[in-house]
């Protein structure tokens, strides 16, 4: 699967890429390891209940603070329309939630509380193999302005993908009843 994450401006990588590229961390500036710790932070508790990887970290910048912060993830596991909505919402909420509690990193953001519109989110999803997943099960989700895609990729043509869209909120609900739901001991 080709993998190709459009950033509008990076601002910052984790620090394995600037290893890569050949910086020390020395040489990062304050917010940007400030922005690493904490999102390394939270994919550490993620991966307690997925298998997540980090693929890439970027965002914008404005008035040389954080405007915006852009997390992509990668998971080798098939998901049904329902699991990707509550990952992508288990994900998102975890994210906002270190960000804000982070008092290190708040003098840093442009817009306190950060939210569901200024953090974009991406999970790439393969086989367990590694290999593409194609229609009909969704191979990419994410989350960009309030808005969460689905893109189910074409099992004829790599190239071709069919997105569904719904709220940020909309999900949020639905996650929410789920729990809520689920939580209710069962009518006799």
């Amino acid at each position: 699967m080709l993998l190709f994450v459009s950033l509008i401006s990076f601002s910052f990588f984790s620090f394995s890429f600037y290893n890569l590229l050949g910086f020390d961390q020395e040489e990062l500036p304050t917010v940007d390891i400030i922005i690493d710790k904490v999102i390394s932070k939270t994919l550490s508790k993620l991966q307690q209940k997925q298998p997540l990887s980090m693929i890439g970290i970027g965002g914008e910048q404005k008035n040389g603070k954080e405007k915006a912060i852009d997390v992509s993830l990668a998971l080798n596991k098939i998901l049904n329309k329902e699991e990707c909505r509550e990952l992508v919402v288990e994900c998102l909420e975890l994210y906002l939630k270190d960000i804000n509690d982070s008092v290190e990193l708040k003098q840093y953001l442009y817009e306190t509380p950060f939210t569901n519109k200024n953090l974009e989110l991406r999970i790439f999803l393969t086989k367990p193999n590694g290999g593409d997943i194609v229609d009909p099960d969704i191979c990419i989700i994410s989350v960009v302005n309030g808005i969460i895609s689905y893109r189910v990729q074409a099992a004829n043509d790599k190239y071709t993908y069919t997105t569904t869209k719904e709220s940020y909120e909309e999900a949020l609900k639905i996650v929410q009843d789920k729990k809520i739901d689920s939580n209710k001991p069962p009518e006799p």
